[in-house]
């Protein structure tokens, strides 16, 4: 791997802390955190998070935030304009953990990102809805993306899939996919060790879930009987592992 290479990992929960640390990466808990957007998307976000964190949530329509206020139990609503930042500031902005800017507007979620990171804002997460600004974000500063389309199209996945696929999602950024299934009582594929079943090139078998018990596979590995798979694969595979899988 090489600097600023981005890489997928999938682990335990407990083994979580250890891949931060390996990666360089600190994981630091985020107490208080700043919304702007009080549509539904940060509606249930602040209703989620009010009970784990300090919330404040910003929306500029007064008679909304009126409303989202009587509505929320912990969360702080102020009726501002989320692009002033020097309102923003007064409001506790230059204290908070991490700042998620999901209003409408691409462009103003983005401004107040690169804002508040330049005023040191340590975690920042934009809504965008325009997939071509997607590759810019990172480059720029901005932590992490939220994309509605690639979301749906992550949902969609799933119908469109053949065999006995859980889940089916796209990966942001790069062009592969992560597929859930679940092993069949008649399937196949129980009966050989994983390094002989000549799975498509192209296709990992990241996890295995047997009942309580996740775990990552070797070439020695056996599927069994209502086993839930997770599997990576780029394009080309994807067919073929749906094949194998089915």
């Amino acid at each position: 791997m090489g600097k600023n290479d981005q890489i997928f990992v999938i682990a335990k929960r407990e083994s979580l802390p250890k891949v931060f640390t390996l990666m360089g990466k600190e994981e630091k808990p985020l107490e208080k955190i700043m919304i702007l957007g009080g549509g539904k998307i940060g509606r249930g976000l602040a209703q989620r998070l009010e009970s784990k964190a300090e919330v404040t949530l910003v929306e500029m329509d007064r008679e909304k935030s009126l409303k989202i206020a009587s509505q929320l139990k912990k969360t702080t609503v102020y009726q501002a304009d989320a692009t002033e930042i020097d309102l923003l500031a007064k409001e506790g902005l230059l204290h908070m953990d991490a700042l998620i800017a999901v209003t409408p507007y691409d462009e103003t979620n983005i401004l107040s990102c690169l804002l508040a990171k330049h005023f040191g804002m340590e975690k920042t997460i934009a809504l965008i809805n325009k997939q071509t600004y997607l590759p810019l974000l990172p480059v720029i500063g901005i932590d992490s993306t939220v994309n509605i389309h690639i979301a749906t199209a992550s949902a969609i996945l799933r119908f469109i899939r053949r065999g006995d696929i859980l889940s089916a999602a796209a990966l942001h950024g790069i062009d592969a996919e992560v597929i859930e299934f679940e092993i069949g009582q008649t399937s196949k594929i129980t009966k050989k060790p994983l390094k002989d079943l000549g799975l498509p090139k192209g296709s990992l078998i990241a996890a295995v879930v047997r009942g309580r018990e996740v775990f990552i596979p070797d070439g020695n590995s056996s599927l069994e009987p209502n086993d839930k798979v997770i599997v990576f694969a780029l394009p080309a595979a994807v067919q073929a592992v749906e094949k194998r899988f089915s």
